[in-house]
Formats: C-alpha cells, structure tokens, sequence
C-alpha cells in the first residue's frame, strides 16, 4: 500500500472511523464515568465496612471488659463464700467450745451450789450443837427435881439437840454427826 492508496482508504472510511471514534470514545468517557461511580461506592463501601469492623471491635471490648468484670465478681462472690463458710465453721466451733464450757460451768455450779448448801448447812448445824453445848447441861443425867435452873437449862439443851437432829436428817448431815447425837441423847425419862 502505498500514500495514495491510503489516502483514498481514509477518505472513503473517513466518515465511518470519525463515527467509530466518536462511538468508542463515547463508550469509553461512559466506562470511565461508570468506573468512576464505582471507584466512589467501593470507597464508601470500604467506610461502612471499616465503620462496621470499628464498632464491633468496641462491642467486643466492651464485651471483653463487662465479661472480666463479671469474672471478677465471681471471684470476689467466690471468695466471700469461702471466708463466710469459715466464719460460719469458726461460730460453729465456738458455740461449741461455748456450750461445753456452759455445761462445765453449769456443773460446776450445780457442784458449787451442792457443796455450798452443804457448807452452810453443816455451818448451821455448828452453830446448833454450840449453842446446845453452851448451855452446859448433860442430858444423860437429868437434874433433881428441885432444881428449877438446872431443869431449865436441861430442856433448853434437849431442845437445842432435838433441833439440831431435825436440820441434820433434814439436810442429809445426819450419819455425818450421828456420834455426836447419840453422846449427848438421853435414854432416860424424867420422872419428877
């Protein structure tokens, strides 16, 4: 092909090539402008996604934290049960040792109190057979008729021992002094 052939190419297709250009190029500033559209929705589509992977990151801290939290709750509920189940044990054991010494204590002075009753009355039995002593009659021997002041003194001894042996059979002091009682009875009757 030489210049001219070419030149006569071009002028019979010249028309067409402008309109395929014109065609094309139309085409072509319309992919573009398509592109274009399409460049900018990816762009805001990556925005939303991005957004999207944001706030779900933020959920899932807040997640994350609220989840330690409770964990640590648990934990402290965990560990005030433990410490109020060793308290509840330790009450338990003193109001054990608190019962037993209660008991000992109970006995203790029930014993006392025994012993104590026991105490006063063998003190008051003392002062019974001293006052009976004191009045220096012998109830075995019993005083000439006569004798006013020694009858006297007799029936206040007699009296005094018979009180005496009623406390002690009344308190159980009885066979403790039972040898004293039965030196200082009298067998005899009066007969004045």
């Amino acid at each position: 092909m030489n210049l001219k052939e070419l030149s006569d190419f071009i002028r019979k297709n010249l028309a067409a090539c402008i309109v395929s250009l014109l065609i094309f190029g139309a085409f072509g500033a319309f992919l573009v402008q398509q592109y274009i559209v399409l460049y900018e929705k990816k762009n805001e589509l990556d925005q939303q996604v991005k957004a999207f992977y944001n706030e779900s990151l933020i959920k899932q801290e807040e997640f994350l934290k609220r989840e330690k939290e409770v964990y640590k709750q648990e934990l402290s509920i965990k560990s005030e049960k433990e410490t109020y189940a060793k308290k509840v044990l330790e009450l338990d054991n003193l109001k054990i040792k608190y019962e037993k010494l209660n008991a000992e204590l109970n006995e203790s002075a029930r014993v006392s109190s025994v012993e104590m009753r026991r105490q006063i009355a063998e003190e008051k039995l003392n002062s019974l057979m001293s006052e009976f002593s004191a009045t220096g009659a012998n109830l075995r021997t019993t005083p000439e008729c006569n004798d006013k002041e020694g009858w006297k003194q007799y029936n206040i001894a007699r009296a005094k021992l018979s009180e005496a042996i009623s406390f002690a059979r009344a308190n159980g002091l009885y066979e403790d002094y039972e040898g004293f009682f039965d030196a200082n009875s009298s067998f005899m009757m009066s007969t004045c």
